[in-house]
């Protein structure tokens, strides 16, 4: 079945470039052009209210956030299966408590 495409032009802020940004810091935005099926471009319509550019934003951010957090989750697994890191983490373990937090150990108590 041939679906048909519309092109539509929307705002969307360059997600993978962020870093700790405030959440109502205004982010620069590019205009780009997608290519959607028009089903989905009618679907767009019904659950954006009235403003596709935030909808798909705020998708994406949402999809972004979700993706980063499953491979830190993969990242962590790799690390509890690596004993060297484990070693390093017992070192630096031992030096909690060293005075860093302005606290002596020697006053400690």
């Amino acid at each position: 079945m041939l679906q048909l495409k519309k092109k539509v032009v929307i705002l969307i802020a360059p997600l993978f470039k962020q870093k700790n940004i405030p959440p109502n810091h205004t982010m620069v935005k590019q205009k780009i052009g997608l290519m959607l099926d028009e089903n989905l471009l009618t679907f767009l319509d019904e659950v954006a209210g009235g403003n596709r550019s935030e909808y798909l934003n705020k998708l994406l951010a949402n999809h972004r956030k979700q993706v980063l957090e499953a491979k830190m989750i993969a990242a962590l697994g790799e690390d509890i299966k690596n004993s060297d890191y484990l070693e390093e983490i017992k070192d630096w373990d031992s030096v909690v408590g060293d005075g860093i937090d302005g606290i002596s150990p020697a006053t400690q108590g």
